[in-house]
């Protein structure tokens, strides 16, 4: 049973013979880049009693004071934060902070994974804010762990929740809760479980797994049960390509001087599944750009399709054929980006920020677009699908661009409101557009609040694949994969970059393999080499599509760092499967 001391300012919890120690004074309310010191309320006070202590911070600032309170059950202390009188306009909290840690492992949540070793000098916030949701953090988990101890943060609220990584002696994971449409909103709850022991990053993923079966999960067995045509994504090999590409002069892609236009006729896209076949290959996801007015363009709208692919007929007729082959399609599609000139466009259905300034950029294909308020991603999808169903065009599935790896929207606007539960909720509802029809739900990463809605993705990689150096901090571990690997069907890059064969991670990860990955943008997400179709290609893709099949339905037990060595890595399935690679040799061993 933990034990918690107040000792001046400071948190002392006891586990057994490992201690833990919080610093009060980080805990700070953050306006704007100016802090507010929680102990320099005008009143502060705690009182303990046997199963833990409850401190209240009256007037942290003018029109902010609340409770936070400590709760112990065996070896777990849950910290709660609800408020007592929240009219302060803020940003964030640093609450519940640093839990000190000296020399060991970090187990950072980003994308696929990373483990840290805390005696580097490192200290970052990542990329979106560090916040749960995003592709900062695909589980909300994480921790540390070391021979003399060990803890485990599992963020029950992680939809306002986030981390970054700070340095003070060691790298320490620093715990954060954004107010909601700026304020606290209502009790902020998270759990930390403390060890005395090892806990390294395959008992932190049980454990995860073990809170999120109480919590209700659906694994991918039951998913095919609910949709057989998920059963031919089992095994099958990604091959992603476009049919008509349009770059407004808007974008940052945008050539002065080059092609702005690419047309690729559908029926091309036909012969070369056709090819792929002749060649030996198994069943193929067809992943299809392009197939509404151009890639990236005009969202919310997808129609009609440009008659120069081949028009409606042509895709009518590719679909056919893949069905024969016994091959499956899914359509890219976007509900989250709001572009200025489609005919959808409304002011209304713009995301405002507390400022009731709508949100504007200019990057992608399409040029100008704001951002869509999530209420509306389900009305569009639903519309659009009726349309498509009307021209006698049924894929099996739709992707709905960024909605698992771009961060929970916020909406100030005082017509469609929303907050980032809510966001995250119609996310899911436009998911279950889909799911309700019995088709295949991809998105672009993958993430714990969609883990139920969705059965595959673009990818889920490791972070150093999104860089052209293939640089990385720490260590790449399958952190995701060791939670959720028998819940979806996780698609791998197989191209070699920097002389790694990337296709050998997705054997490692018991995914499926890409077969040829034709980029939407050029040095972006990942797509850094021309991407081949050769014999060494799909021999891997064969092979790992085969292991695919004989572990689509099981959890990843484990993984290693076989003999400490980072360029050979060992996953362990729930079925007996063993995988052993050696990166740096690319050789594999399957037992």
């Amino acid at each position: 049973m933990v034990k918690v001391i107040k000792r001046d300012n400071k948190i002392l919890l006891c586990e057994n013979n490992a201690a833990f120690e919080i610093d009060t004074d980080q805990w700070c309310v953050v306006r704007e880049g100016e802090k507010y010191y929680f102990n320099d309320a005008k009143s502060v006070s705690c009182q303990f009693s046997f199963d833990g202590c409850l401190l209240h911070y009256s007037s942290v600032v003018d029109g902010l004071s609340f409770f936070v309170r400590l709760e112990i059950a065996s070896n777990c202390v849950t910290f709660s934060l609800e408020p007592e009188e929240d009219t302060f306009v803020f940003d964030e909290m640093v609450w519940p902070g640093v839990v000190a840690n000296n020399v060991g492992k970090l187990v950072l949540p980003m994308q696929q994974g990373v483990l840290l070793d805390s005696e580097e000098n490192i200290a970052f916030r990542p990329s979106f804010g560090g916040v749960f949701g995003s592709s900062d953090a695909y589980v909300n988990a994480l921790g540390f762990y070391s021979a003399n101890g060990s803890f485990m943060w599992f963020v029950d609220d992680y939809y306002d929740s986030g981390y970054e990584v700070v340095r003070h002696k060691t790298s320490q994971i620093c715990m954060r809760c954004l107010s909601s449409l700026a304020h606290i909103g209502y009790k902020r709850v998270m759990r930390l479980f403390l060890f005395d022991h090892v806990f390294d990053y395959n008992a932190m993923a049980h454990l995860t797994r073990k809170l999120w079966d109480e919590k209700g999960i659906v694994t991918l067995q039951e998913k095919v049960e609910k949709k057989p045509v998920l059963k031919q994504l089992i095994g099958s090999c990604v091959y992603h390509t476009g049919v008509h590409s349009k770059i407004s002069k808007d974008s940052r892609f945008y050539h002065a001087d080059g092609a702005n236009e690419a047309i690729v006729p559908i029926v091309e896209v036909e012969k070369n599944v056709q090819h792929f076949h002749a060649l030996g290959v198994g069943k193929i996801h067809l992943h299809l750009d392009g197939c509404g007015i151009a890639y990236d363009n005009q969202h919310p709208r997808f129609y009609p399709i440009d008659e120069r692919t081949g028009g409606y007929p042509a895709l009518r007729h590719l679909i056919d054929t893949l069905h024969t082959c016994g091959d499956i399609v899914t359509l890219h599609d976007n509900y989250h980006d709001l572009y200025l000139d489609s005919p959808d466009f409304d002011i209304a259905y713009q995301i405002y920020d507390r400022h009731l300034k709508p949100y504007y950029m200019s990057v992608w294909a399409g040029g100008k677009q704001s951002y869509m308020t999530g209420q509306m991603a389900p009305v569009f999808l639903e519309r659009n699908q009726n349309y498509l169903r009307k021209v006698g065009v049924k894929s099996d599935g739709v992707y709905c661009d960024v909605f698992t790896c771009n961060p929970f929207d916020e909406n100030f606007s005082q017509v469609y409101r929303m907050n980032r539960k809510d966001c995250a909720k119609y996310r899911n509802d436009t998911f279950d557009v889909l799911n309700k029809d019995g088709m295949i739900v991809s998105s672009e990463e993958m993430n714990v609040f969609a883990i139920n809605h969705i059965d595959t993705c673009h990818y889920a990689p490791y972070p150093f694949m999104m860089k052209q150096d293939g640089k990385q901090i720490g260590l790449p571990i399958p952190f995701l994969n060791l939670v959720f690997h028998d819940c979806v069907v996780i698609p791998w890059m197989s191209d070699v970059v920097n002389g790694v064969n990337y296709g050998l991670y997705g054997l490692l990860n018991g995914g499926i393999p890409y077969l040829k990955r034709d980029g939407a943008y050029v040095n972006t997400d990942g797509s850094f080499s021309e991407d081949t179709v050769n014999d060494d290609r799909i021999k891997l893709v064969k092979e790992v599509c085969a292991f695919h099949e004989s572990v689509a339905f099981s959890k990843m037990l484990k993984h290693t760092f076989v003999d400490g060595d980072p360029w050979v890595q060992e996953c362990e399935y729930s079925n007996g499967k063993h995988v052993r690679v050696n990166f740096k040799r690319g050789e594999y061993e399957i037992h």
